[in-house]
């Protein structure tokens, strides 16, 4: 009899995960070709880096959140904020809890806050 894994499969570091332990790929999985799919379709965005626009609290508080590209959502906060200005993100290291991926924050060319995973 087959038993079906519990947990949700990501893929972190080119590999297909589960609750921490490795999965093998196997040919026509329909789970992992779904995993498969969303992730090229969330590494599609970061090609270009994904605007993220924060949210001001009374101007103490600034947040953004953005689906890191195992699909774990991820919030970044920054306090004690004296004005609006997205440049308090530029260069702040993020990292996802679940796989370890690091992304940065970066002003594009349009002006905009935009998040890309880290190349360090």
């Amino acid at each position: 009899m087959e038993t079906r894994a519990t947990g949700k499969l990501i893929i972190a570091n080119g590999k297909f995960i589960r609750n921490g332990v490795e999965e093998k790929p196997e040919h026509g999985n329909a789970e992992q070709i779904y995993v498969l799919r969303k992730h090229e379709r969330i590494m599609e965005q970061f090609e270009n880096g994904i605007e993220v626009k924060p949210s001001y609290d009374h101007i103490i508080t600034a947040s953004v959140s953005f689906t890191c590209q195992c699909g774990i959502r991820l919030y970044h906060e920054i306090d004690e904020l004296e004005e609006e200005d997205v440049d308090y993100f530029v260069d702040t290291l993020v990292h996802c809890r679940e796989c370890g991926q690091a992304y940065t924050f970066e002003i594009n060319d349009d002006k905009k806050l935009v998040v890309k995973p880290s190349q360090n």
